[in-house]
């Protein structure tokens, strides 16, 4: 009869052990969870913040390729217009207005 006491007490503190050993898992799969979560916001969040970055790079290129796109226009022009002055300046017409103390001086 003690034997079977014993053994009794003995499934008993076994129960009790796995039945800690259990709320410990759980406890810990739950801490486990809550870091996943946590981890996969953070990530969400980083995903966001280089989908926006690459959204402003996108548009700064863009403004980039314009304004290069812009000045190239307006050195074309400015060459021209060299051209231009450089040709009227070597025009005998112009040159003699400008013995003759006519013209703007180039």
């Amino acid at each position: 009869h003690r034997e079977s006491e014993e053994r009794g007490e003995r499934i008993v503190a076994l129960q009790n052990e796995l039945s800690e050993q259990q709320q410990r898992a759980q406890q810990a799969l739950d801490q486990l969870h809550l870091g996943l979560q946590t981890s996969r916001q953070q990530l969400e969040t980083a995903v966001a913040d280089l989908s926006r970055a690459v959204g402003l790079l996108d548009r700064a290129e863009a403004t980039i390729v314009e304004r290069t796109d812009w000045a190239r226009r307006e050195q074309h022009k400015a060459e021209s217009l060299e051209r231009i002055v450089a040709l009227v300046s070597q025009s005998r017409w112009f040159r003699l207005g400008r013995r003759l103390k006519l013209g703007p001086k180039l």
